[in-house]
This record gives structure tokens, C-alpha cells and sequence, in this order.
């Protein structure tokens, strides 16, 4: 068995692989999280490739190697990257946020009704959910606000 100092040098330039890419996502999007979510793993299959890492990159205009920062950041060699890897912190929270999500409700229509809270609209002679009954096409109809989030998200 190799001693541990052996693996220093590669844990060394991966965690500086990884703390320059963090406070360039931290940057030019403001988070991590929003920065891996909509540039990173499109796909929500929690794992990047070097191909969407790349093409992460080009997108947010990173001037350094991708392929090195990738390679660099890819501990254990999967040829995947996953957001552990990039901010174990952040991936923390994001699973415990997606756990609760999963246990808290049964839909994405639910959650957005619940999170809304149970306003109900009158439309005519009829009473109308906001999320239940949605227009097709309508994002305003799915969505709802800061204020509303702040407000409702704590019942649960």
C-alpha cells in the first residue's frame, strides 16, 4: 500500500481545481448550486461528463482548460463528475433539500400548491386553484413568488 502522502499532490490540485471553479460559478451565476443545476447536469442524472463539463464551461465563458479543471477535479477517476466533488457543502444541502421535497409532497403540482398556499381564485361562478387548474402554457399559473415561498414553505 502507497503511504498517503503519495495522494497529496492529486488531492491537493483538486481541491484548488475545485475552489477556483466554485468562486467562478460564485461569480458569474452567484451560487454553485444554480450554476450546476442549469449549466452543469442539464440532465439531472447527477453526473457530468467531460463533454457537459466542457460545454458547461464554454457557455460561462471559462478561459482556462476544461479538460485539465475536469480532470483535475475527478477523484476517484469515474470519468464523471458529481457536485460532491465540486462543493461537498452545497451537495449536502441540495440532497437534504430533495429529500424533504420527495417526502413532503407527492407532485411538482403539490408543491407548488403548497407552497403557494391554498388561495383561491374566484373565476366567474366557479372557484379556481391556481396550480390545479392551470392554463397550458401559462407559467405564470405555476409559479409563485419569494413572498409566497417565505410564507408557506415553513408549514412544512
Amino acid at each position: 500500500a502507497l503511504p498517503i502522502s503519495e495522494f497529496e499532490p492529486f488531492l491537493q490540485m483538486s481541491s484548488e481545481s475545485a475552489q477556483i471553479l466554485k468562486s467562478y460559478l460564485s461569480i458569474t451565476v452567484g451560487h454553485v448550486l444554480p450554476a450546476w443545476i442549469r449549466y452543469f447536469d442539464i440532465d439531472g442524472d447527477q453526473e457530468v461528463t467531460l463533454q457537459e463539463f466542457v460545454q458547461a464551461l464554454e457557455k460561462l465563458k471559462f478561459k482556462e482548460n476544461a479538460e485539465e479543471f475536469f480532470r483535475n477535479i475527478d477523484e476517484d477517476d469515474s470519468g464523471y463528475l458529481t457536485l460532491y466533488e465540486v462543493d461537498e457543502k452545497c451537495a449536502d444541502q441540495w440532497a437534504a433539500f430533495r429529500h424533504w421535497a420527495a417526502a413532503t409532497f407527492t407532485s411538482e403540482d403539490d408543491m407548488i400548491a403548497k407552497l403557494r398556499g391554498t388561495i383561491l381564485q374566484l373565476d366567474g361562478d366557479r372557484r379556481r386553484h391556481p396550480s390545479r387548474d392551470a392554463e397550458p402554457g401559462n407559467p405564470a399559473t405555476q409559479s409563485f413568488d419569494k413572498d409566497q415561498f417565505l410564507e408557506n414553505a415553513p408549514r412544512y
